[in-house]
C-alpha cells in the first residue's frame, strides 16, 4: 500500500539489493537542499552542478566508506519533481547497505517504500497513471514484445489514443447538445448527420481498443509451457532435456514428480516459464492427487501445453482426465523399442484421445544419436492446421528441440501481432467502456428522448476519466505500486 507523500527525504538502492554488481545506484531523494548532506561527503556538495558526474568520497567521522560518483537532479526537473542525489557505488550488497544504514541511521532520511519515487513523480504531475502503469509493465516483462508496449505506454503513445477517445467524445456530447439547444439553427437533418458522425467516430476507435484486451494477457506477460502425461511417460527426461541440465528427478518409478517443477525457458530472447507437472493418473494417494489437481490448474491456465506419451505405458482408461485440455504438441517417447509406431498409431486412433492442435507431432527416443522422429501425424481425429509430407529424420535430440521452440516461439509472436493491451486496468476499464457504448447505440436508436440519451452519455464519461487517470480511486493505485522495486 502507497502512503501519502510525507514530504520526508528518502532513500533506495535502485539496481536492487539481491546480489553483488560491479556498480549499485543509490537514490536520495525529497530533501530541500544540498546542506544536510555536505558532511557525508569529501567535497562540498553546494558546489555540484545539476546533471553533471563528480567523483567523490563518502565519509564518515573519519572513515571513507566509499568511492562514488555522485549526479544531482534539482527539482523540479528531474524525474519526479524533486531534488534527487544519485550515487553509483560499488555494488557490493555489504557495501550498499551500509551506506544506506549510514544516512538512515543519521536521520538524513528514511528508507523508500516500493515505487515511491515513481508515486511522488506522479503526485507532483510529471507523469500521468498510464506512464506509471506502462512502468509498472516494463519493470516486470518476460518479452521483448511486453518490454516494448511498456515503454510505449511509458512515452504516452498508449495515452495519445485514449486523448483521441476523449476527443471523440467531446464531439459526440456537443453534437448531442447541439440537438438539444439549437435544433431549430442546424435543423433536424443536420443534427442527426452530426451525432451519427461522430458517433461513428467514437464507437470505431472504442471497438479498436476493446479489441485488444480480448485473449488472457497472463500468456504474454508470464507465458508458461506445461508438459503433461501420464506417470512414467518421460515427462521428466523431456523437461530435463530442454533445460539442458538434470534439474527434475526422473526415476523408473510411476509417480515420481508428484508436485509440479518450475524453471526458466529463454527463446530467442523471451522467457517463457517451462513447468514439469505430476502424472496423470487414478489414485487414492492424497498427496499425489493434490499434486494432479494441480496439474490440471497449471493446463488449464498454460499458453503452450505439450502432451507427452510414452506408448508402452499408456492407460486409455485415464484418457478422460485429460478430456477438457487442448494440447499445441504431442511428444510420443522410447521411438528407440521395437513396436513404437504400432502403438502409437493404436493410440492415436482411440477416441478419447486427447485434443491437440499441432503442426507437428514428434516420436522422442531416449536421448542420445540415432533417435527416429516421425514427422506430422496423417489423418485422423482431433488433429487441426496444416499437415505438410511425412518425413522420417534420425540424429541427435537438437532437431526435435529447436522443432519445439520454433513453435512455441510461433505461436507467441502470432498472439503478439495483435497488440494486445497488458495493462489490466486499462483493459477491465475499455471493456466496460465498450459493453456502454454498445448499449447506449440501443437506446440513440430505439428512442428519440434527447433527455434519456443524454444521460445514458453521461455514464460513458465516467469511465473515460478513470481511462485517463482523471479518477484513480486508491485501490487502483495500491494495485499498481505493490509491483514496484524499492527505488523506483
Amino acid at each position: 500500500m502507497i502512503y501519502l507523500n510525507d514530504g520526508l527525504p528518502i532513500i533506495a538502492c535502485s539496481t536492487g539489493t539481491t546480489s553483488n554488481t560491479a556498480i549499485a545506484k543509490i537514490r536520495i531523494g525529497g530533501f530541500e537542499n544540498l546542506d544536510a548532506l555536505t558532511p557525508f561527503f569529501s567535497k562540498n556538495l553546494l558546489n555540484l552542478r545539476p546533471n553533471e558526474a563528480r567523483l567523490l568520497e563518502i565519509m564518515h567521522e573519519g572513515k571513507v566508506f566509499d568511492e562514488v560518483v555522485a549526479i544531482f537532479f534539482k527539482g523540479p526537473n528531474s524525474f519526479n519533481g524533486e531534488n534527487i542525489l544519485e550515487l553509483d557505488v560499488h555494488g557490493n550488497q555489504v557495501n550498499v547497505q551500509r551506506i544506506i544504514d549510514l544516512f538512515i541511521d543519521n536521520k538524513i532520511c528514511r528508507l523508500s517504500y516500493p515505487g515511491e519515487f515513481t508515486y511522488r513523480a506522479l503526485t507532483n504531475k510529471k507523469m500521468n497513471l498510464s506512464q506509471v502503469e506502462g512502468l509498472d509493465v516494463l519493470i516486470n516483462s518476460h518479452s521483448n514484445f511486453a518490454f516494448d508496449q511498456g515503454m510505449a505506454t511509458l512515452r504516452g503513445e498508449l495515452n495519445e489514443k485514449y486523448k483521441l477517445l476523449l476527443h471523440y467524445f467531446i464531439k459526440l456530447k456537443a453534437s448531442l447538445e447541439l440537438s438539444i439547444d439549437f435544433l431549430e439553427d442546424v435543423g433536424e437533418e443536420s443534427a442527426k448527420k452530426e451525432f451519427a458522425a461522430s458517433f461513428s467516430d467514437f464507437n470505431n476507435l472504442i471497438s479498436s481498443l476493446y479489441q485488444r484486451t480480448r485473449g488472457n494477457v497472463e500468456n504474454l506477460m508470464t507465458p508458461t509451457i506445461t508438459l503433461i502425461g501420464q506417470t512414467n511417460a518421460g515427462k521428466s527426461s523431456f523437461f530435463n532435456q530442454l533445460l539442458l541440465n538434470n534439474r527434475s528427478i526422473v526415476s523408473d518409478y510411476a509417480g515420481t514428480t508428484r508436485d509440479y517443477v518450475s524453471e526458466g525457458l529463454s527463446i530467442k530472447n523471451t522467457d517463457f516459464k517451462l513447468i514439469d507437472t505430476a502424472g496423470i493418473r487414478e489414485t487414492f494417494d492424497h498427496i499425489e492427487k493434490m499434486g494432479i489437481e494441480r496439474s490440471f490448474e497449471l493446463g488449464k491456465r498454460a499458453f503452450f501445453k505439450i502432451l507427452v506419451v510414452n506408448p508402452f505405458e499408456t492407460n486409455p482408461d485415464d484418457f478422460h482426465l485429460l478430456k477438457d485440455l487442448e494440447f499445441d504438441f504431442v511428444i510420443f517417447t522410447h521411438s528407440d523399442l521395437v513396436g513404437m509406431v504400432e502403438k502409437r498409431d493404436q493410440l492415436l486412433k482411440n477416441p478419447n484421445f486427447p485434443n491437440h492442435y499441432n503442426n507437428l507431432s514428434l516420436s522422442l527416443g531416449p536421448i542420445g544419436p540415432d533417435e527416429s522422429i516421425s514427422g506430422p501425424m496423417g489423418p485422423g481425429k482431433n488433429i487441426s492446421g496444416p499437415m505438410g509430407p511425412d518425413k522420417n529424420t534420425s540424429g541427435p535430440i537438437g532437431p526435435i528441440i529447436e522443432e519445439l521452440k520454433n513453435s512455441i516461439y510461433s505461436k507467441f509472436t502470432e498472439l503478439c501481432e495483435k497488440d494486445p493491451i497488458l495493462v489490466d486496468r486499462h483493459r477491465r476499464v475499455l471493456e466496460g467502456l465498450y459493453i456502454k457504448t454498445q448499449e447506449f447505440q440501443v437506446v440513440t436508436d430505439s428512442l428519440d428522448d434527447l433527455g434519456i440519451i443524454s444521460s445514458e452519455l453521461n455514464l460513458i464519461e465516467n469511465d473515460i476519466q478513470e481511462l485517463l487517470g482523471i479518477i484513480s480511486p486508491d485501490d487502483v493505485l495500491a494495485s499498481i505500486f505493490s509491483n514496484f522495486c524499492i527505488g523506483k
